[in-house]
């Protein structure tokens, strides 16, 4: 049974916190936070009970997710009005791209090794979001729809990393 009378407030501030993701051993929690301007990311540690913003700077940040077998967490930024894919390591702040690839894309979603990833990406030729899929041990990349009057939100890889999960919209 779910115990619900010890709520915790991680974060006095009023703000808009969005897309929590747990790290593997349910031990830190990352999420969004818009509170001051740009959404940058936070990092939650149950145990010591601290919270540390882990992104600054005049971009939005947004769909955080740690990286399995990886001390990194993986997330969207804008660009110049476009979205790109990052990886910060949230001891050090260094910040770098998760692919290397001219493609806008965000929402990533790992298989439990790591070595797959599945995220929303900006198809040029039909003008709408696809599925796409990245293997970082041989770098291929992978369009997985082609939808022509919907749009793809929110690509999920399931515990097991053999399922996705994605909702559409009409555009």
């Amino acid at each position: 049974m779910l115990d619900t009378t010890n709520f915790v407030r991680i974060k006095l501030e009023q703000s808009n916190e969005r897309f929590p993701s747990w790290d593997k051993d349910g031990k830190r929690v990352v999420f969004q936070s818009s509170g001051k301007g740009y959404s940058q990311l936070f990092l939650y540690d149950l145990l010591k009970d601290t919270l540390v913003q882990i992104t600054t700077g005049e971009t939005n940040k947004s769909h955080p997710v740690f990286i399995p077998n990886e001390n990194s967490i993986a997330f969207d930024a804008s660009i110049s009005h476009e979205v790109y894919l990052f990886k910060i390591d949230p001891s050090t702040g260094k910040q770098e791209l998760l692919i290397h690839r001219d493609l806008q894309c965000e929402t990533p979603s790992f298989s439990p090794s790591g070595r797959l990833m599945v995220f929303k990406g900006y198809d040029i030729n039909n003008e709408t979001w696809q599925l796409f899929s990245y293997d970082f041990v041989y770098g291929n990349l992978n369009q997985l729809t082609h939808l022509k009057n919907s749009e793809l939100l929110m690509p999920v890889l399931s515990p097991d990393g053999k399922t996705i999960l994605f909702g559409t919209r009409d555009k």
